[in-house]
């Protein structure tokens, strides 16, 4: 198996993408949690700068990345500028289905439950723990971008499967897809099944502690009710 480090990740980025690798009887939720955390304030600290001129962003995640991943982008963020950040969680169903074509098996990721806050944006930020099929981001890319007209997509992983990109943008017109700009930490090349190798350690809710993939759609971010309550008392 073969991992290329992108030439910006900063050492303390790869030491918590060697947390996330490791065995998880090396690394307890809690620990897995923080390291999350910690890349996704990595990656707010890096990147701020793309965002100069940005007024007002959307910042796109699951369910199970809101706490730990998106948290800490939000922090890095929240330090380190004024944009104006709103929030969309879509909860994902992961399926596989015969192509009415080729007969294949192609990945779906069915949304069974969102939040979106409302408002004009400028910009989406697209957070996911690893790109793979790219079958969830896709979904949820398309479940807003055509009703918010973003002008620039922002999509950042730390960990995404050799042609990614290319997968995430396969299913739109190219007055979309121009509008992508990938952010990643690590690139790797192999799977084991439905895991990349090293990939992030596995299936993230069952690393993070919140399930199987049968009981992760349960788990209601604290980040969302946080600010559930926060829109429902500003309005």
């Amino acid at each position: 198996m073969s991992r290329i480090l992108h030439t910006d990740t900063p050492h303390a980025a790869a030491t918590l993408l060697d947390t996330l690798a490791r065995p998880r009887e090396q690394v307890d939720p809690v620990a897995y949690r923080a390291a999350m955390s910690g890349l996704g304030e990595q990656f707010a600290e890096m990147h701020v700068g793309k965002l100069a001129g940005i007024q007002s962003l959307l910042l796109v995640c699951t369910n199970e990345d809101a706490d730990f991943l998106a948290r800490g982008v939000l922090n890095g963020l929240s330090r380190l500028t004024a944009i104006n950040v709103r929030v969309a969680c879509f909860w994902n169903d992961r399926v596989v289905v015969t192509g009415d074509r080729s007969g294949d098996k192609v990945d779906i990721a069915p949304i069974v439950r969102r939040y979106v806050e409302p408002g004009e944006v400028e910009a989406f930020l697209v957070v996911k723990s690893i790109i793979s099929s790219a079958c969830v981001v896709r979904t949820n890319i398309t479940e807003l971008v055509y009703e918010r007209n973003p002008r620039r997509v922002l999509i950042f992983a730390p960990v995404i499967l050799k042609g990614a990109e290319t997968r995430v943008a396969a299913d739109f017109e190219l007055g979309i897809s121009d509008r992508f700009e990938f952010y990643w930490f690590a690139q790797d090349d192999k799977k084991d099944g439905e895991n990349v190798l090293p990939g992030i350690g596995g299936q993230v809710y069952e690393r993070l502690g919140i399930g199987n993939k049968a009981e992760k759609n349960a788990y209601i971010p604290s980040l969302i009710r946080e600010r559930r309550t926060n829109f429902t008392r500003a309005a």
